[in-house]
């Protein structure tokens, strides 16, 4: 803008409203500012790096930038994309205005769609039922089918990217030359089994040893390709996995019941072929479910585009597909046009840009950085290591594969910025992060982020700041099935380090930063109740399920509109609705249920929260506010139906406001971003960083086009195949470089204080989850225990702070 560049010509996006606002608001703040206070405005000649820049530029600029409002481009990629669809909807397919579905109206749709489908009223139901079973394998699993619309949702999107049924369960994308297992057939198999049986008979082993092989082979020769290895052969299943390079080599030991089995070589050609046989069945069942999981997807594709996408229902996920779909870039007419509005292109938080969103704004970016005479530009501000939304698309390597394809343009087109200082932290903070994280502490336990975990140490302009790291181990809990009572411990390990330093009092920020919303539900209910602090749940939940209020509210209607549902029925009458619901059950639901006829269900809920005796407690009635809130909501919409109302509810979610005269807890998803005095980590265990996901594997070309989908078998079969083990490879690799991206944004959200609360240390550790990380990284060798197990600053440093500031 100080150079001369209209607001409306400089395209800045972002990935939520809410940064949206900030930079809105910043921008604002800083010119405003800069208008009325010299010092101000010579404080933002310094960022300008233009000492002749006073207040009367600053004043301009601002005259500038308010007059710009209705016409800036400042906003979120989704509005972007909606923008231009709005923009050009002929273009599009669209023969008037389109609407975009929230995540209430998205899921009826969703619904709608199904219930065609299985009300017989699609001619294609059947087809549609035959291809379901294919997927599951005619498995009568009832998970399944009551999970269908999850089923769907978990997939369609990715249907959309990879359409062509040839990407789906076909072997021979995934094995060009054919892949090298063989299943028998049942004479073969027979034959196999018989002999291996008589010549373990004739080897004299001990009774408990052949009986437990017999039992194995008898699972064996009973054994449906797909179904899961029953508890009692797991083990030995395992064993007899992990013995295949024996195998091969005619001779080695093999665990059964306890002992060392000798292997044989006669015995290692029977077992070498049922290996072949087992990874062969499960591989060709798998891609058979595939290939049924494309039909599925391919026929409810067909009924939801015909009955919502066309009807110009979209949701934001439906964009970028639209805008350049089948990996096809904007159109060309379209791209023009755009391009012709914009000078300037500046894409935040570019680390987690999906590669779909980027092929719609490639075509625009590219045009800037070709402009002979410089004139224009694109700005993308990312880092790799806050790179945590690869699960909904966002695709760290697109950010790296771009840097080193610009840097080709040289230093006179191109220029790089590295963030490797800490305007935040203290540096107590930043030492125990240059620790953690350092590439040798990484590497060391996860050899495959090697080269690619990119990481410098970083420096800090507090370096005057006190502040501390304390790691603390809570008192060990043993047994499986205790992983609650290891949560509450740790739990309390929070409230006590609240309760000693008294964050509120002094003016300090709290945040209790947990990586999923059911450990901030019980985190916030337990810091309450044991602090007596007000504690606010900034993640979302349900506010249906969240408390007992809303929940005897949820059964209130249920029950009017079901009266057979006994449990509902029960639920209320041991609430303090009961009396007000009275004996009768029939004169109850028509009752209600004509209120919600003449009233809606906003007025129906207030007027059944106030027959409740007593006065409510400030969470319950906050809880209430929110259930009427949604209640009021649902009734825009103009619906009565119960059950429509119930569905509307049990999706509904909410968050309390975030303030610093609480304490917040909240998700690390949600903390980025955002920063606090204090921050309290109790949910560090878990799964080894590396673990893969489960279920559907997608393998792209470098290209990022998708070049196959299976359904994956389990571990110890991908281990046992060369391609789908290097498959696997890379995907616990993405696991690992996305799990340590969430650990260092939850380290990196503290100003002063983190305080790492774990389970206590075993002495060999099972996983290689993050405490194990902390310990390569912070402790001695060998190191177990809990109480304080390592501490950095000045634990003492919050004493500085006075109570009742």
């Amino acid at each position: 803008m100080r150079l001369g560049v209209a607001p409306e010509r400089i395209s800045a996006l972002t990935f939520t409203r809410k940064a949206a606002g900030e930079f809105f608001d910043a921008i604002l703040a800083k010119l405003a500012r800069a208008a009325s206070d010299p010092a101000a405005a010579a404080e933002l000649a310094g960022d300008l790096a233009a000492p002749d820049f006073d207040r009367g530029a600053a004043l301009t600029l601002l005259r500038a930038y308010i007059g710009a409002i209705p016409k800036l481009a400042l906003g979120t990629l989704d509005s972007f994309f909606a923008d231009v669809v709005r923009a050009f909807p002929f273009e599009f397919g669209f023969a008037g205005q389109f609407e975009i579905l929230d995540d209430y109206a998205g899921h009826l749709e969703k619904q709608r769609v199904l219930r065609a489908v299985f009300d017989g009223s699609d001619a294609g139901a059947g087809d549609f039922l035959d291809s379901f079973k294919l997927a599951t394998f005619g498995r009568e699993d009832a998970g399944i089918v009551r999970n269908l619309e999850k089923f769907i949702g978990d997939l369609h999107e990715l249907f959309l990217e990879a359409e062509d049924p040839a990407l789906w369960g076909n072997s021979l994308r995934i094995w060009p030359r054919g892949n090298e297992w063989v299943q028998l057939s049942e004479p073969n198999l027979d034959h196999v089994l018989g002999a291996l049986t008589d010549h373990l008979n004739g080897r004299g082993l001990e009774p408990t040893v052949l009986d437990r092989w017999l039992r194995f082979l008898g699972w064996l020769r009973n054994h449906q390709p797909g179904a899961p290895v029953p508890d009692k052969e797991k083990t030995l299943f395992g064993h007899f996995m992990r013995a295949r390079d024996d195998l091969l080599r005619g001779g080695g030991t093999i665990t059964v019941d306890r002992r060392r089995h000798e292997l044989e070589p006669e015995e290692c050609d029977y077992l070498l072929a049922l290996f072949g046989h087992i990874v062969a069945g499960e591989i060709e069942v798998r891609l058979r479910r595939t290939r049924g999981l494309w039909a599925v997807l391919s026929k409810y594709e067909a009924n939801y585009r015909e009955a919502v996408r066309k009807q110009g229902k979209l949701t934001f996920g439906d964009l970028p597909l639209l805008l350049a779909g089948g990996g096809a870039p904007l159109p060309d007419q379209i791209a023009y046009r755009l391009d012709s509005n914009f000078e300037h292109w500046l894409l935040d938080e570019f680390q987690d840009t999906s590669y779909a969103q980027w092929r719609v704004i490639e075509p625009l970016a590219e045009e800037a950085l070709q402009d002979p005479e410089g004139r224009r530009s694109l700005f993308q501000v990312g880092d790799l290591k806050q790179a945590i939304y690869g699960w909904r698309g966002g695709d760290a390597s697109l950010f790296a594969s771009l840097r080193d394809r610009y840097r080709e343009m040289g230093g006179g087109r191109f220029r790089e910025v590295p963030l490797d200082k800490s305007y935040r932290s203290a540096q107590p903070v930043i030492d125990t992060v240059n620790q953690v994280f350092s590439p040798d502490t990484v590497s060391a336990l996860f050899p495959a982020m090697r080269g690619r975990w990119e990481f410098t140490p970083h420096s800090t302009e507090h370096t005057d700041l006190s502040g501390c790291v304390s790691w603390i181990a809570a008192e060990k809990i043993s047994g499986r099935g205790q992983a609650d009572a290891r949560l509450r411990a740790r739990l309390e390990l929070a409230a006590g380090l609240i309760e000693e330093i008294q964050p509120l009092a002094r003016g300090l920020s709290v945040a209790v930063l947990v990586r999923r919303n059911s450990t901030g539900r019980t985190a916030t209910d337990l810091l309450r109740a044991r602090t007596g602090q007000p504690v606010v749940n900034a993640s979302e939940f349900g506010i249906a399920d969240d408390n007992p209020l809303t929940s005897a509210l949820r059964s209130l209607f249920h029950a009017a509109a079901h009266p057979g549902d006994n449990f509902a029925w029960q639920h209320l009458q041991m609430t303090p609705l009961a009396n007000a619901v009275g004996a009768s059950r029939s004169a109850f639901c028509t009752a209600l249920l004509s209120e919600v006829w003449a009233s809606g269900f906003e007025a129906t809920t207030r007027r059944w929260l106030d027959q409740i005796p007593g006065e409510l407690d400030p969470y319950s009635r906050h809880r209430a506010e929110e259930f009427g809130r949604a209640a009021a909501l649902f009734d825009r919409g103009g619906s009565r139906s119960v059950d429509d109302f119930l569905r509307y509810i049990d999706r509904h979610s909410a968050r309390d406001a975030a303030t610093r005269s609480a304490i917040q807890v909240l998700t690390v998803h949600k903390a980025k971003g955002l920063d606090f005095d204090i921050v309290i980590l109790p949910e560090l265990e878990g799964d080894a960083l590396d673990t893969p996901p489960r279920g559907i594997g997608v393998h792209y070309s470098p290209d990022r086009e998708i070049e196959w989908v299976m359904q994956m078998p389990n571990r110890a079969i991908v281990e046992a195949d060369p391609k789908l083990n290097a498959f696997l490879e890379s995907q616990s690799a993405e696991a690992c470089y996305e799990s340590l991206c969430l650990y260092y944004v939850a380290l990196t959200r503290a100003k002063r204080a983190n305080f790492l609360i774990s389970d206590a240390l075993p002495k060999n550790p099972s996983s290689l989850n993050f405490p194990s990380l902390l310990r390569h990284g912070l402790l001695a060798e060998g190191a177990v225990g809990s109480g304080l197990l390592w501490q950095q600053g000045d634990a003492d440093w919050w004493r500085e702070v006075p109570a009742g500031r």
